[in-house]
């Protein structure tokens, strides 16, 4: 995941990254074509319309999948969003509304727990898992140890069978 953030919202980029990575297993890229997915954090100043677009232009031109995380600043818990997803004009992007302010971060809210489980269930979806080393011989070896068995299992089949019948005299 390459995570980027404007402005304000470089305050919050380590916030998010611990409450993903709590959720599940974020590996950081350094650039475009190291990362699966995109990140951007985006905090709403002035304008939602104008925030979201500028936003969108710090995310680089690519095919891949992005994740626009919009930062409201509030202190209500209850407090309605816009929909920033009607700002984004490419498929493979998705947008999340997250409550927060200045002094406690992101708020423990009924939204933010939906914001945060929608990019969950969107980078899950697009991050790839790469076998690791372990996971990689996990996997031979349960596929030596089938292979085995389909080829042996017949003749062991076999061997049952005669022994039974011989059992029987």
């Amino acid at each position: 995941v390459l995570f980027i953030a404007n402005g304000f919202a470089k305050n919050y980029v380590g916030q998010i990254k611990n409450v993903l990575q709590g959720r599940l297993q974020v590996t950081e890229a350094r650039d475009v074509q190291e990362c699966d997915v995109i990140v951007s954090l985006c905090t709403i100043v002035s304008r939602v319309g104008t925030d979201v677009e500028a936003a969108l232009r710090e995310i680089p031109p690519t095919t891949k999948p992005a994740l626009l995380v919009v930062l409201h600043q509030t202190f209500d818990v209850d407090y309605t969003v816009p929909n920033t997803q009607r700002f984004v004009k490419q498929g493979r992007m998705v947008t999340t509304d997250l409550l927060f302010n200045e002094d406690d971060g992101l708020l423990i809210c009924s939204r933010n727990e939906g914001s945060l489980k929608k990019a969950t269930d969107f980078l899950s979806l697009n991050e790839s898992h790469r076998p690791t080393n372990s996971s990689l011989m996990d996997w031979l070896w349960s596929s030596v140890l089938m292979l085995f068995g389909l080829f042996i299992s017949k003749p062991i089949q076999r061997f049952h069978a005669w022994l039974r019948k011989k059992l029987r005299f």
